[in-house]
């Protein structure tokens, strides 16, 4: 949460600069009048697309958020519940090309985590539970070799 909070603050500026008034206090997202931000929240790139969208409820992220380049591509794609990323990730290239797959659990890396390389082959498979790296990781070359497997 804290990493979401933190690029969310820092995106605050290219949010203020298009009239709306927001800020950030202990981990909350606020209204001017000092009440806490419910709906959806939009930042900005300096070109005026769109950054990222998140839902927020009483001040925290909770709802789906998505993220883009500044070429207005879809980047990344999840869900928050509670101010914490929860569930199924999915990451794009610029292209729009699937790279990468992550799944968590309040904000803790939580199952079967997969990378893709721009070809679409698949690179890295892992594991985690509640944040502990579990199970076997694979990674394979750009060849779709198998060159490690590693138990955890």
């Amino acid at each position: 949460m804290k990493n979401a909070m933190i690029f969310l603050f820092a995106t605050l500026v290219s949010f203020a600069a298009l009239g709306q008034q927001h800020s950030e206090s202990d981990g909350l997202l606020y209204n001017a009048d000092g009440s806490l931000f419910n709906g959806k929240f939009y930042t900005y790139f300096s070109n005026k697309n769109t950054r990222a969208e998140y839902t927020v409820e009483n001040g925290k992220l909770n709802g789906p958020a998505l993220f883009y380049f500044a070429n207005g591509k879809l980047m990344e794609k999840g869900q928050y519940l509670l101010g914490e990323k929860h569930g199924k990730w999915e990451r794009y290239n610029e292209e729009g090309k699937h790279t990468a797959s992550a799944e968590y659990e309040l904000g803790k890396k939580h199952g079967k985590w997969m990378v893709w390389d721009a070809n679409g082959k698949k690179r890295f498979e892992m594991e985690y539970t509640l944040g502990e790296k579990t199970g076997i990781w694979y990674e394979w070359n750009e060849k779709n070799e198998l060159i490690s497997q590693r138990t955890y």
